[in-house]
C-alpha cells in the first residue's frame, strides 16, 4: 500500500495536525514536569519513546511534511551537537556519565524533530498556547500541593528555579494572547497565577529572565502601546497576588487568586475601552517611548547614587555576586540579591577543566569529577548551573559553538517572520529560556528545556517560507532513524526502571531486592557504575563484606574517575588494599566529608 493511501486513511484532513501539534506539547510538557521534571534516568525513557513514535506516525501519515532551511539548520545543529556528546565516549572521564548525557539527549532530539515534523504555520497559535496552558496546569498543581524544599515552592517540578522559569514562560506567552487573541480574557487571568508561583519559589533568575523577556516583546510587539496598557493595568491584581502569596495558604489563597483572576480577565475589556478613546499620533507614540526610557534611567541613577555612586554599587555587586549565599535567601528580599548563590566557583572550575581540555572537553556529564578534584568549598555539586560555562569544559569550543548554532537559530527567523503579538511573545519567551539556561542546569530538567523549544519551534514554523518538501527516499531514512533511537531509548529505559526500582527496594530496606534489582540492570547497563555501586550498597548493609568489595571495585573499573567509588572499596577492603584505595578516593576529593572525617576534620 502507498504511503499517501495509508495517509489518506489515517489522516483524512490537514486540520488535524494543529490539535495534534497543541497535544503533543500539552502532554509532554504536564507529564516531564509532573515527574519531578523529567530530571531522573527512568523519566527519559517513555518521553523519548513519545516524541518518537509521534516523529514516526507523522512520517508514515502525513500528506505532506516541509521544512525551511532555518528549521533544517535548528535540527542539525541540536542533532550534531547530541552526535558530539555521543562522541565525547571516546575520550570521557566517565562512560557512566556520559551514555546519561547521550539518554537525555535524545529525548531533545526527538522533541524537535517531532515538533517541527508535525506542526504547519496554521499550528502557531496552538502549539504556544499549549505552553501556557501546561504551565498553568502546572503551577496550579504546585500551589495545591505547596511542596517546597527549603522554604521555597518546587511543586512537581522538585526543584524552584525550574518552576520559577516555567512560570516566566507562561505569563510572557500569555501577555501576547491578552493583546491577540480570542481569548483574551483568559489570557490575561493566567499571569495572576503564573506570578504567584514565581514569588514563592524565590528565584532571582526566574525574574531577571521574565524581565528580559517583557523587553524583548514589547520591542518586538507591533501592537507596543497595547502591551505595555495591558502590563499596567495588570500589575495591580498581578501585585495583590503576590502580596495574598506571601501572607497565606491553602483555600485561602486559591480563593484569592480565582478573584484576582477574574479582576485581571476583565483588563482586555478595559485596554478596548481606552484604546478607543485615545489616539496617539506618530509624534506622542515617540514622545511616550523617550518618556519610559528616561524615566528608566532616572530610577536606575537614583538607585545607584543612593547605592554611594557607581563605583561603590559595582564593588558592592561583585563582593555580593562572589560571596557566599545572603542569609535572607529565603524570603522576598532574597529577590534583588545579587549573589550567585555558589555559581562564581562553579563557573571558575569549569572554566580551569576547559584549560585543560580546550577543543574536546573533559567529556560530556563530567562536571562533578572536576568539581570534586578543583573546589575550594566543602559543597557538593553536580552541574555548573550554567549549560554554555558546563559544555565549554565538557565538550569544548566545539560543543559550545553546536548548542550556540542550535539555541541561535529560532533568533534568526525574527528577520523572516511576520511580526505580530503572538511571535514577539514568543522571541520573549525563548529569550527568557536562552538566558536562564546560562543561569542554571535547565538542560537537566527536561520540563524547562521543552518549553523552551516549544517556542522556538513555534518562532521557526512562523518564518516558514519556501519550505523544501520531504520526499518518500528522506521520509524513510528519518523513520529508520527514529526506529534505532526507539530501540536505543527502550532498551536503555528498562535498564534504568530496574536500577530505580533497586534503588527504591534498598531505600525501604529490602536489600535482597535491591541485589537482583541492580543485577538485571547491570546485564542491560553494561556501561553503567550505578548497577554495581547500588549492588555493592545492598550487599554491605546485609553483612556480606566481601561481595560488597567485589561489586565496588567492579563499579571502579567501570568508572575510575568516581571518588565515592574507591571510598567504597576502600572502606571494605584490608591492609595495602584499603590504603590504596581510600588514597586515590583523597585524590579524586580531597574536600570529600568523609575524607575528612578519616583524618579527624
Amino acid at each position: 500500500m502507498r504511503i499517501d493511501t495509508v495517509s489518506q486513511i489515517l489522516v483524512p484532513s490537514e486540520r488535524l495536525r494543529p490539535a495534534a501539534t497543541a497535544a503533543l506539547v500539552t502532554v509532554g510538557l504536564v507529564a516531564t514536569a509532573g515527574a519531578g521534571g523529567a530530571y531522573f534516568p527512568q523519566s527519559w525513557g517513555w518521553s523519548g519513546l513519545l516524541f518518537l513514535a509521534a516523529l514516526g506516525l507523522v512520517l508514515l501519515v502525513a500528506h505532506s511534511i516541509e521544512l525551511s532551511r532555518l528549521e533544517l539548520a535548528f535540527f542539525g545543529a541540536l542533532a550534531a551537537f547530541a552526535a558530539w556528546v555521543a562522541l565525547s565516549t571516546i575520550w570521557t572521564q566517565s562512560t557512566t556519565r556520559t551514555l546519561l548525557e547521550i539518554e537525555r539527549d535524545v529525548v531533545y532530539v526527538a522533541a524537535a524533530a517531532a515538533l517541527l515534523a508535525l506542526a504547519t504555520r496554521t499550528s502557531v497559535r496552538l502549539l504556544l498556547g499549549a505552553v501556557p496552558a501546561a504551565g498553568a496546569f502546572v503551577c496550579a498543581w504546585a500551589l495545591t500541593s505547596r511542596v517546597s524544599a527549603d522554604g521555597r515552592l518546587i511543586g512537581p517540578v522538585g526543584y524552584w528555579n525550574a518552576l520559577g522559569v516555567i512560570s516566566a514562560i507562561g505569563t510572557l506567552v500569555a501577555l501576547g494572547f491578552a493583546v491577540e487573541g480570542t481569548r483574551r480574557s483568559v489570557a490575561s487571568a493566567a499571569p495572576v497565577l503564573f506570578l504567584a508561583t514565581l514569588y514563592l519559589t524565590f528565584s532571582r533568575g526566574a525574574l531577571l529572565v521574565l524581565a528580559a523577556g517583557v523587553v524583548v516583546e514589547v520591542v518586538l510587539s507591533p501592537r507596543r502601546l497595547r502591551l505595555v496598557g495591558t502590563l499596567a493595568l495588570l500589575v495591580p491584581p498581578c501585585a495583590a497576588a503576590i502580596a495574598l502569596a506571601a501572607r497565606t495558604e491553602g483555600v485561602r489563597l486559591r480563593l484569592g487568586l480565582v478573584v484576582l483572576g477574574l479582576v485581571a480577565a476583565a483588563v482586555p475589556v478595559v485596554a478596548d475601552e481606552v484604546a478607543g478613546r485615545i489616539r496617539l499620533g506618530p509624534g506622542l507614540r515617540r514622545a511616550a517611548t523617550a518618556s519610559a526610557i528616561v524615566v528608566a534611567v532616572a530610577v536606575g541613577a537614583y538607585g545607584v547614587a543612593r547605592a554611594g555612586g557607581l563605583g561603590a554599587t559595582a564593588s558592592k555587586a561583585y563582593r555580593s555576586f562572589t560571596g557566599p549565599p545572603p542569609a535572607n535567601r529565603l524570603s522576598g528580599r532574597s529577590l534583588l540579591s545579587v549573589s550567585s548563590a555558589g555559581r562564581a566557583e562553579y563557573w571558575q572550575v569549569a572554566w580551569r577543566d576547559f584549560r585543560r581540555h580546550p577543543l574536546l572537553g573533559s567529556g560530556a556529564g563530567t562536571f562533578e569529577i572536576a568539581w570534586d578534584r578543583d573546589r575550594h568549598t566543602i559543597y557538593d555539586a553536580r552541574d555548573a548551573h550554567s549549560l554554555y560555562v558546563e559544555v565549554l569544559g565538557e565538550l569544548g569550543i566545539v560543543g559550545l559553538l553546536l548548542v550556540a548554532g542550535a539555541f541561535l537559530t529560532p533568533l534568526l527567523a525574527l528577520r523572516r517572520v511576520r511580526l505580530t503579538p503572538l511571535t514577539a511573545a514568543a522571541a520573549g519567551a525563548y529569550v527568557a529560556f536562552v538566558i536562564h539556561a546560562g543561569l542554571d542546569w535547565d538542560w537537566e530538567v527536561p520540563a524547562v528545556t521543552l518549553a523552551g523549544l516549544a517556542c522556538g519551534s513555534a518562532l521557526l514554523v512562523a518564518a516558514r517560507e519556501r519550505p523544501i518538501q520531504l520526499g518518500l527516499p528522506t521520509r524513510g531514512a528519518a523513520l529508520a532513524a527514529a526506529a534505532v533511537l526507539a530501540a536505543f531509548v527502550g532498551f536503555t529505559y528498562i535498564g534504568n526502571v530496574d536500577l530505580a526500582r533497586g534503588t527504591r527496594a534498598y531505600d525501604t530496606g529490602r536489600y535482597p531486592d535491591a541485589v537482583a534489582e541492580a543485577q538485571r540492570a547491570a546485564r542491560l547497563l553494561r556501561w553503567s557504575s550505578d548497577t554495581w555501586q547500588l549492588r555493592g550498597d545492598a550487599e554491605l548493609s546485609l553483612g556480606l563484606r566481601a561481595d560488597a568489595h567485589r561489586s565496588y571495585r567492579r563499579a571502579a573499573e567501570l568508572d575510575p574517575n568516581d571518588w565515592r567509588l574507591w571510598y567504597d572499596a576502600g572502606i571494605t577492603a584490608r591492609g595495602p588494599e584499603r590504603a590504596a584505595a581510600l588514597a586515590r578516593a583523597e585524590r579524586l576529593n580531597p574536600l570529600a566529608r568523609e575524607i575528612l572525617a578519616l583524618h579527624g576534620r
